[in-house]
């Protein structure tokens, strides 16, 4: 591999550490949105339903925070 491909790879690698450390970021700051909400109570079908949601793709992002 010659010096110009390897400076792209590095370039390259960078962006895709940079943009993972991005999306870490956010996860972890709606993990953070989620976990200071312990106090609501639902208080109709449409709500409860919507916690449901909310856990299971609370459960998916303490899986990518590995949590």
């Amino acid at each position: 591999m010659n010096v110009t491909g390897s400076t792209a790879l590095a370039m390259e690698n960078a962006a895709l550490r940079a943009e993972s450390e991005k999306l870490r970021a956010a996860l972890s700051e709606a993990y953070e949105v989620y976990a200071g909400s312990d106090g609501f109570i639902p208080e109709t079908a449409a709500e409860g339903y919507q916690q449901q949601l909310i856990k299971q793709m609370v459960k998916i992002i303490s899986a990518a925070l590995e949590k």
